[in-house]
């Protein structure tokens, strides 16, 4: 008994170590915010890392479940913008603070090292909205998060990604990086 449990535990190690489960995403963000009552975008950009881990695999269908925190890297700026309740902000700015999230990741192989991915989470994050006239005090939001994404595997375990994501009702992002699988 103790020999066979010794021998399933091994060839259990060694399966295991030959498919990678655990993942690391570098991403860069292009962020679209559209403040409540103004009428122009703003585009900040942000870097995301996300980790990750394949927890289930059914017909060729991985499930994971990540968590992602994504910093401000530049904010966008404008001179003016028109709100349709306020007036005018001049000298407007907006960074995205932090942005954390958590999702669960169905991905599928559709081609040759080509994968589609659908993603579902949560999100908690901060947007830093700044005009000369008007300084809102803006708090932590809470949002369901849903996004697509395909990704290109150059290597066995290095993939080029593609994605866009909705973080918020007024704050998506198209994405663009590489990941790692160990």
């Amino acid at each position: 008994m103790k020999k066979t449990i010794m021998i399933t535990l091994a060839l259990s190690s060694a399966l295991l170590a030959t498919s990678p489960k655990v993942y690391v995403n570098m991403s860069q963000s292009l962020l679209s915010h559209s403040d409540n009552g103004t009428v122009s975008d703003f585009d900040p950009t942000g870097f995301k890392w996300t980790v990750g881990h394949n927890f289930y695999a059914f017909n060729g269908i991985e499930l994971a479940l990540e968590g992602t925190v994504m910093l401000g890297v530049d904010e966008d700026e404008k001179a003016s913008v028109a709100s349709s309740s306020t007036g005018t902000f001049t000298n407007a700015s907006i960074m995205l603070d932090t942005l954390y999230n958590v999702n669960l990741r169905a991905q599928k192989e559709v081609v040759k090292d080509w994968s589609l991915q659908a993603y579902l989470g949560a999100s908690r994050g901060k947007m830093i909205p700044i005009a000369l006239n008007n300084r809102p005090n803006h708090g932590y939001r809470n949002s369901l998060t849903y996004g697509a994404g395909v990704s290109y595997s150059i290597l066995e375990d290095v993939s080029l990604n593609f994605e866009y994501m909705q973080y918020f009702e007024n704050l998506d992002a198209v994405e663009f990086g590489v990941g790692f699988r160990f």
